[in-house]
C-alpha cells in the first residue's frame, strides 16, 4: 500500500446536488505538498445502481439513516450488497489511508463500510473528519483516527506523520489510541488566511451526475451571527473571508477546467456554499466589480441575512455582476421570535432589503422557520402577515419541516431557559421537543398551513416532506 495516496470518500446520506466542496480543499491542499488523492463518491454511486422502487430511500425514506434500528433493519439490507462490493474495491486499491466525511445523517453507514473495509484489510488505515467527527467515535476499533475541525493542515501533517517526519502526539486537532489510552492533541487553531488554500480539486467528481451542474464555491468559513437555532458559528468558532479577487480567480481557473456551459447547453451557475456572502461586503463588491469589467457572463446565487449594508446600490451591482438568486433567512415575522432567535435585524429592514433585491431584478427567497418555542399562533399569524404584505418582492418561500433543536445549538444548550422539554416516551432526536407553545404536531399542522397559504396567494413554496428529512439524534 502507499502511505502517500488517500482516498476520500463520500457516503450517503449527503446532497447529491454537486459535488462536497470539503473533500475538493483537501484534495487540493494535500496534492499541493505531493500526495496522491483518490475522491469516490460512494452517496451517487449507489443511487445510481440501486432501482427505481429503492431509490426511495434517498428521499421519501432518508430519515431512516440516522436512526440505528431503522438503519439496521430497513436501510442496510438494501445497500448490503453494493457496500460489499465497494468495501472490496477500497480495501484492495493501493491507497494506504481511507478518510471519511462525517455528518450525523451518514455516521452509520461510514462505521458500517470503515468496520468492513478493516476486516478485509486491517493495515489500512482509516480516520474521519467533518462535523460529526468527535472524540466519542475512537472507541470503534475500525476508526483509526479522528479529525474534529478544519482539517487541511492537520490531514497534511499527518500524512507526513505516518511517511516518517513527524510524531502523532505533535500534530493539533487530532485524536487516536495509544494503547488502551485515548490521545486528543488539542485543538488545531483555524486557519487565519484563506487566500493560502489551493482552489477546490473535483477531478474524479466532474463526470459523476450531479443533479445540479454548478461550480461550488466558498468565500467565507464562519457565520457572524449566533442564531441561538443555529450550530454554524459554534462549530467553525470564528468567521473569516477571502478576499474578493480570489474568489474571482477561482471561478475564472474553475469555469475553464470544468466548462462553461452545462450539458443541457445552459450557462454553468456559481454557488456559493458560505452561510451569508455579505458578511464583508467590502470582498464581495470587489468580487462583482472584477465580473462585471472583466465581462464574465455567468450567474451565481448565494445565501445573505438581513442587513442594512445591503443597499439597493449593492443589489444592482450585484444583479450587473451576474447574481440570479438570493436566498434569506427571514425565519419569522414576528418581533418577539426574531428576538429570541438572536436575529439581528428589524421587520422595516427586512421588508425594504426584500423589496430592494426584487427591484434589481434578483430572484428571492426566504427561509421560514416555524414553531421556535416561544412561537404563539399569534407570532405565526404574523409571519404569514410579513408574507402578504411583501408578496410582491418574494418570489419562493421555503418552510422547512419546523424548528429542530440541533446538538451545540444554544436552544439545546441553554434549553431550561427556552423552556424545551423533550418526549420521552421516544428518542432523544433535534425534532422530538416540545415547549409550551410548540410541539411536533403545532410545527406540523403550521407548516401545512403555511403552504396552504402560500398557495393559495399565488406564492411559489417550497416543501420538504417530514420523512424526507433527516433528525439529528442527540444521544448517540
Amino acid at each position: 500500500m502507499d502511505t502517500k495516496k488517500m482516498t476520500l470518500v463520500i457516503m450517503p446520506l449527503c446532497g447529491t446536488d454537486h459535488p462536497h466542496i470539503g473533500v475538493g480543499y483537501i484534495t487540493a491542499y494535500l496534492e499541493k505538498y505531493g500526495y496522491s488523492v483518490i475522491q469516490s463518491d460512494f452517496n451517487l454511486i449507489l443511487r445510481d445502481k440501486l432501482n427505481y422502487d429503492n431509490r426511495e430511500i434517498f428521499s421519501n425514506y432518508s430519515r431512516k439513516w440516522s436512526k440505528y434500528e431503522e438503519y439496521n433493519s430497513y436501510i442496510y439490507p438494501i445497500i448490503e450488497p453494493y457496500m460489499n462490493e465497494y468495501a472490496e474495491n477500497l480495501a484492495g486499491n493501493d491507497s494506504g489511508v481511507i478518510g471519511f466525511s462525517a455528518f450525523f445523517s451518514n455516521i452509520y453507514p461510514v462505521l458500517t463500510l470503515a468496520r468492513k473495509i478493516k476486516n478485509i484489510n486491517p493495515e489500512k488505515i482509516i480516520i474521519i473528519g467533518g462535523p460529526e467527527a468527535s472524540e466519542k467515535y475512537i472507541k470503534h476499533d475500525c476508526i483509526d483516527f479522528i479529525v474534529p475541525g478544519e482539517g487541511e493542515i492537520t490531514l497534511l501533517e499527518f500524512m507526513d506523520s505516518i511517511n516518517g517526519a513527524r510524531a502523532f502526539d505533535r500534530i493539533k486537532g487530532l485524536i487516536y489510541r495509544e494503547g488502551n489510552k485515548v490521545i486528543n492533541t488539542g485543538e488545531r487553531p483555524f486557519i487565519e488566511n484563506l487566500d493560502m488554500l489551493p482552489f477546490p480539486v473535483f477531478q474524479d467528481f466532474a463526470e459523476i451526475n450531479y443533479n445540479y451542474e454548478c461550480i461550488p464555491i466558498a468565500a467565507s468559513r464562519g457565520c457572524i451571527n449566533k442564531c441561538s437555532f443555529c450550530t454554524e458559528s459554534r462549530y467553525w468558532k470564528c468567521f473569516r473571508s477571502r478576499s474578493g479577487e480570489s474568489v474571482y480567480n477561482e471561478f475564472v481557473e474553475q469555469r475553464k477546467k470544468y466548462g462553461v456551459y452545462q450539458s443541457n447547453g445552459e450557462l454553468r451557475e456559481l454557488a456559493f456554499m458560505d452561510s451569508l456572502i455579505n458578511a464583508n461586503i467590502k470582498e464581495l463588491t470587489k468580487f462583482c466589480n472584477l465580473m462585471i469589467e472583466n465581462k464574465i457572463n455567468s450567474p451565481w446565487v448565494g445565501k445573505v441575512a438581513v442587513s442594512k449594508n445591503l443597499t439597493k446600490e449593492v443589489f444592482q451591482l450585484m444583479k450587473k455582476a451576474g447574481c440570479k438568486k438570493l436566498m434569506f433567512g427571514i425565519e419569522s415575522g414576528s418581533t418577539p421570535v426574531l428576538e429570541k432567535m438572536q436575529k439581528r435585524y428589524q421587520i422595516p429592514t427586512a421588508e425594504r432589503v426584500l423589496k430592494d433585491a426584487h427591484d434589481s431584478g434578483i430572484q428571492v427567497m426566504i427561509y421560514i422557520l416555524i414553531g421556535f418555542p416561544n412561537e404563539t399562533y399569534e407570532n405565526f399569524v404574523d409571519t404569514k402577515n410579513f408574507i402578504l404584505r411583501n408578496k410582491n418582492s418574494i418570489d419562493e418561500v421555503v418552510p422547512g419541516v419546523g424548528c429542530q433543536v440541533e446538538k451545540d445549538s444554544e436552544l439545546f444548550k441553554n434549553s431550561d431557559e427556552y423552556g424545551i422539554s423533550w418526549d420521552e416516551t421516544k428518542e432523544k432526536s433535534a425534532e422530538n421537543w416540545y415547549s409550551q407553545f410548540s410541539s411536533y404536531d403545532i410545527r406540523v399542522e403550521r407548516v401545512n398551513d403555511l403552504v396552504e397559504f402560500c398557495e393559495k396567494e399565488d406564492i411559489r413554496v417550497i416543501t420538504t416532506s417530514l420523512e424526507a428529512t433527516v433528525p439529528q439524534l442527540l444521544e448517540v
